[in-house]
C-alpha cells in the first residue's frame, strides 16, 4: 500500500476552542493492539512521531470491522482525572455561580432541543414506556439537556452519570438530582446504580468514542438491565467524521463504523434492532439487551484502500510533494467535505493578512481549524500516513 510523504507539524494556527496538549514524559502511555469491537489485531494506519523518532504513537485500523483509533494513549486513570477537572474548561470558566434557570451552560438564553435530542425523544416515544414508572439512565449526561427533555414529557425516574464535575452539577440542577459524578464503570458508581436498577432504558450520546474501554462500559450497562431492556447510543459516523479530528483530537479515542458499533454491541449482549436513525454523519441505533452474544449487522466493512483514500483526500496528502515549503492544513469542524492545504506566506504578519482575505473570498474557511505543516526530511515508519513533531507529539482537546 502506498505510503504518503510524511509531514512535519510546526505549530497550530487556528484551533477554535481546542487546546494543545504535549504528550511528554509526564503523561505515560499504554499500548493496545486489539480492536475494542471485535478483539482482532490491528495494524498501524497513522503514525505520530515525536522526539526525533523516540516517541511513536500509532493510530490503528481493524481490517475486519473498520474501527480506527488510538493504539497508544494515556491510561484510564489519566482520562478519569482529565474529564473530572479539565474537560470543557472554556465553558466551565464562563459559568456564573448562580446561573439563571432560563440560560444554557454558556450563559446564553436556552434554545429549542437539539436535533439529537429530537431523535432521542422520537425513539423513546416509540418504545411506549410507562412514563410514571420506567427507569431511565443516561451515561455521560453532560449538562442534563436530554434528561430535562425527558422530564418535560412526563418521565419521572431519571438518572445520570457524568465524569465532568461542573457538568454533573448543572445536570443535577436541571433534573432535580439523581446525577452521579465520576467514571460510570467504577465500583462506587455501579453499586449506587445497581440499587436503582433494573433500567428499562439506558442511553448515551457521543460517549463511546471517548471511553478507553468501551466494551467494559457496555458490559457494565448490560448488568443493570434485564433481557429486553433498551439501549440507545449515538456517536460520529466515521464516514463523515473529519480525518484531521480522528487523528489530532485526543479525547476521541475511537472512530466507529456501523459494522464496528454493532459488533461491539453484540459482543456485550446487545442486539441492534433499529439503526434507521443513522446518517452519514451520525451513528444512531436502538438495541435490545439479550441473554447471548448477538450477531453484528451484516454490513460490508470499508476496505483499507477506501479508508486510506478518505484520509488522503481530506488531508490533501497528494498535494505535499510539489507544494510550498510551509502550508496551512485546514479542516472544517464538522463537515469532512471542506478541508485542504494552502500555501503559507512569510513573514507571519503577511500570512495572517493573506488568510484573512482568503476567508472573505472562501466561506468554507471561516469555521476552519488549521495547523502549519511542511514536508519532513525522512520517513521513520511504514505506516501509510505519518506526521512528525519537533519534540513530543502534541494533540488537541477542549
Amino acid at each position: 500500500m502506498k505510503c504518503h510523504h510524511p509531514l512535519l507539524i510546526e505549530r497550530p494556527l487556528e484551533l477554535r476552542g481546542w487546546r494543545e496538549l504535549a504528550l511528554d514524559e509526564a503523561i505515560p502511555l499504554e499500548h493496545h493492539d486489539l480492536c475494542p469491537c471485535c478483539n482482532q489485531g490491528v495494524g498501524s494506519f497513522v503514525a505520530l512521531i515525536g522526539n526525533s523518532g523516540k516517541q511513536r504513537i500509532s493510530i490503528g485500523r481493524c481490517e475486519r470491522c473498520g474501527w480506527v483509533g488510538f493504539c497508544d494513549r494515556p491510561s484510564e486513570a489519566w482520562f478519569e482525572r482529565f474529564y473530572l477537572s479539565d474537560w470543557d474548561a472554556a465553558n466551565k470558566n464562563r459559568l456564573a455561580r448562580n446561573r439563571p434557570r432560563n440560560t444554557d451552560e454558556t450563559g446564553a438564553k436556552k434554545q429549542k432541543p437539539s436535533r439529537n435530542t429530537h431523535t432521542l425523544l422520537s425513539i423513546v416515544t416509540s418504545l411506549n414506556l410507562d412514563r410514571k414508572n420506567a427507569r431511565i439512565l443516561e451515561i455521560g449526561c453532560g449538562y442534563g439537556g436530554a434528561l430535562a427533555a425527558l422530564k418535560n414529557i412526563g418521565f419521572r425516574n431519571l438518572f445520570g452519570v457524568e465524569n465532568s464535575a461542573h457538568r454533573a452539577r448543572i445536570a443535577s440542577e436541571e433534573t432535580g438530582g439523581n446525577v452521579l459524578t465520576g467514571d460510570f464503570t467504577t465500583l462506587a458508581r455501579q453499586g449506587a446504580l445497581r440499587a436503582a436498577s433494573p433500567f428499562d432504558l439506558i442511553f448515551s450520546s457521543h460517549v463511546l468514542e471517548h471511553i478507553a474501554a468501551p466494551r467494559a462500559l457496555l458490559a457494565a450497562a448490560r448488568m443493570l438491565q434485564h433481557a429486553d431492556g433498551s439501549l440507545i447510543v449515538s456517536m460520529p459516523n466515521q464516514k463523515r467524521e473529519p480525518a484531521a479530528a480522528i487523528i489530532f483530537f485526543l479525547p476521541h479515542l475511537h472512530s466507529y463504523t456501523l459494522t464496528s458499533l454493532s459488533t461491539l454491541l453484540g459482543e456485550t449482549r446487545y442486539e441492534v434492532v433499529d439503526p434507521s436513525a443513522t446518517t452519514d454523519a451520525e451513528l444512531y441505533v436502538l438495541a435490545r439487551a439479550t441473554e447471548h452474544v448477538a450477531e453484528p449487522l451484516h454490513q460490508l466493512a470499508t476496505s483499507r484502500e477506501s479508508a486510506l483514500e478518505k484520509f488522503t483526500r481530506e488531508l490533501a496528502l497528494r498535494e505535499t510533494a510539489s507544494s510550498a515549503a510551509y502550508r496551512r492544513l485546514w479542516w472544517d469542524r464538522k463537515d469532512n467535505t471542506k478541508s485542504g492545504q494552502l500555501s503559507c506566506h512569510q513573514p507571519p504578519l503577511f500570512e495572517k493578512l493573506h488568510y484573512a482575505l482568503q476567508k472573505l473570498l472562501r466561506p468554507e474557511l471561516r469555521n476552519a481549524r488549521s495547523i502549519l505543516v511542511r514536508n519532513a526530511n525522512t520517513r521513520l515508519t511504514d505506516a501509510p500516513i505519518e506526521f512528525q513533531f519537533e519534540g513530543p507529539v502534541r494533540l488537541f482537546y477542549k
